[in-house]
């Protein structure tokens, strides 16, 4: 199931539409961040608000904005030297040399959907927040987050694809929602309201 959204400081994510025809309001509106324009977007877009980088985000903001879910693990974060570094109390460059085997592998033998599993650590920051909000009394679900774009290393690797392609990165991380039991696949509004209820 394929559902549109943005990611911008706020994610709006299953998106029924958009807020503006207008292109040049709409960028303002979904990149501004504020508790109107989220409010915005969970009443007239059905979109249900998703802090993404939890990591560079306050606990004020996020309380201000009423999020649905927040990462409580992005992809990006764990491998970018600055937002290691900044915000996760991690070396910057420590894990890279991991990623560097996969890129000179110089037999082809190595399986390159491994080449990332070095920085699937979890860092305390995500679960200080998520424990302050959930103390303030906001019913809020833990997602992970792959934030792939392909934009990290374009070179082929072993298998002939990108060691950042999609089809790698998202298949690293998945999340799973607890559903009522039916006869048949969950519509789109039943996953939302699974991660509205906290039930992730």
């Amino acid at each position: 199931m394929l559902i549109p959204g943005f990611e911008s400081r706020m994610m709006g994510l299953g998106m029924s539409k958009h807020l503006e025809e207008d292109l040049a309001i709409r960028q303002g509106l979904y990149e501004d961040g504020t508790p109107e324009t989220a409010s915005r977007l969970k009443t007239e877009a059905g979109a249900l608000i998703v802090v993404p980088h939890t990591e560079s985000k306050t606990v004020e903001w996020m309380t201000s904005i009423a999020p649905d879910a927040i990462e409580i693990y992005n992809f990006h974060a764990n491998v970018d030297p600055k937002i290691r570094k900044a915000y996760l109390d991690l070396p910057a460059f420590s894990d890279l040399p991991g990623i560097l085997t996969y890129l000179l592998d110089p037999y082809s033998k190595l399986t390159p959907d491994f080449g990332f599993m070095n920085f699937l650590v979890w860092s305390p920051v995500y679960f200080e927040r998520w424990n302050r909000l959930i103390a303030n009394g906001t019913i809020v679900t833990g997602l992970a987050g792959s934030d792939s774009h392909e934009n990290f290393l374009s070179d082929k690797v072993a298998d002939g694809e990108r060691i950042d392609s999609h089809r790698r990165l998202t298949r690293t991380i998945s999340n799973h929602l607890l559903i009522p039991a039916s006869s048949g696949a969950p519509d789109l509004e039943t996953l939302k309201n699974s991660i509205r209820a906290g039930r992730g």
